[in-house]
């Protein structure tokens, strides 16, 4: 088999493989080069490197080269794809790579509707060296940044893994969502009757819900014309009926939260929390379904929004660390980082919230306290009024929704 030159270049910071930049997973310096060395001579590749910086390449290649003494791959063993099946071949090499390779997507989106960067996963870097590449560095690079463009665009994202003297290769495929390109300022705010009028030919419409607030908490059946494709689209349709649910600005509002699909029927819900100025409105939100076999026209609302009023005051009174000392005070423990690593605390969840008391709003602190670290069953979740410091509830931790702590 004849050998392809390729030339690998470190410049302390990426490794490019004839010039273009390629996004090793594992490790940095040295052994990021290495990972990419071992790999190339996996490929039966010819290999010349240089180096920007002051760190030799030397030791890089020789480290290459007794990996690959160690683990010889031949070109008797070719590139071995990988899918999301395989997890289930449990005990096999192709099932940890299927498991360890993965990509995270920004709340909202998924692998057929990205609007956001996106984060490339190797779980298991001590045991596999990876190579992460994009087909179209415009769209995603092979870092994860996302640039979205005119129209949708589909690119495929491949792991190429070192793993216990083998190549393998996972291959994902992602759609990139086109710029949003709908005025929502110049969408109808639609009212009752005219949601009536809308679904006067729907045989699925269930009409209108109300909650004691005397805005909408359901809509079974069409409220909008948007097409709805993605997280940006489904928050759109919302704003034909934003004065029926309480809303105020709906972009500013409301993020995207999450996106499920289901099988029976063919649909997709997009759920959004709810936050004024910046802060989380606890257990608050809306969630959009539609019908993927249909028009793409969303075909229900459900609501859990919260309509704070406009002048609310969100700058707390009393700081989170003086929020654990009155939860201590009451007899629920000290508040524990779950992980300290280098001298940094690092917190499960110590939040600032406004929450649904009986119909009014209060600006509280959420904290998680024990009075045994040792125990994780006594473990407490405290909510103190971050305006007077008053320990409003606490319990010890259980499933329940937190939201409904009154």
């Amino acid at each position: 088999m004849q050998r392809q030159s390729v030339c690998l270049m470190a410049d302390g910071l990426g490794v490019y493989m004839e010039g273009q930049s390629m996004k090793i997973s594992s490790y940095g310096g040295k052994r990021k080069i290495t990972c990419l060395l071992v790999l190339a001579l996996a490929s039966q590749l010819a290999v010349s490197c240089s180096a920007k910086d002051s760190e030799s390449i030397t030791q890089a290649a020789e480290q290459a080269k007794a990996v690959a003494e160690t683990e010889p791959m031949s070109e008797e063993s070719p590139v071995i794809e990988v899918t999301e099946s395989d997890r289930e071949k449990e005990g096999t090499d192709e099932s940890r790579v299927a498991e360890e390779m993965e990509i995270e997507f920004a709340r909202g989106d998924q692998d057929k509707s990205v609007t956001r960067d996106v984060r490339f996963v190797n779980h298991a870097p001590d045991e596999m060296d990876t190579i992460w590449a994009s087909s179209d560095e415009s769209v995603i690079t092979s870092e994860g940044k996302v640039t979205r463009q005119k129209e949708d665009k589909t690119v495929t994202i491949t792991a190429d893994v070192g793993y216990n003297g083998k190549k393998y290769r996972k291959t994902f495929t992602l759609t990139v969502k086109r710029i949003i390109d709908i005025d929502v300022n110049s969408l109808e705010d639609y009212s009752l009757e005219q949601l009536d009028e809308m679904n006067s030919g729907n045989k699925y419409y269930g009409g209108v819900e109300m909650n004691e607030f005397g805005y909408v908490d359901d809509i079974t059946g069409f409220y909008s014309d948007v097409k709805v494709d993605s997280w940006e689209t489904a928050l759109a349709t919302l704003c034909n009926v934003k004065s029926l649910l309480g809303i105020r600005d709906v972009f500013e509002e409301l993020q995207p939260d999450g996106v499920a699909e289901w099988t029976e029927p063919s649909s997709r819900d997009y759920s959004f929390q709810q936050y004024y100025k910046g802060v989380e409105v606890w257990g608050c939100g809306v969630s959009v379904s539609h019908n993927m076999d249909g028009d793409s026209r969303a075909d229900s609302v459900s609501s859990g929004y919260f309509p704070v009023p406009e002048d609310m005051d969100v700058q707390p009174q009393i700081t989170v660390e003086e929020a654990e000392k009155r939860a201590e005070q009451a007899g629920y423990g000290k508040c524990f980082p779950y992980d300290e690593e280098d001298g940094e605390k690092d917190y499960d969840d110590r939040k600032l919230y406004i929450v649904n008391d009986e119909g009014k709003c209060r600006l509280v602190w959420y904290i998680t306290t024990t009075r045994d670290p040792d125990d994780i069953f006594a473990t407490y979740e405290v909510v103190v009024d971050a305006k007077t410091g008053e320990v409003v509830y606490g319990e010890l931790f259980t499933s329940r929704d937190p939201g409904t702590y009154h």
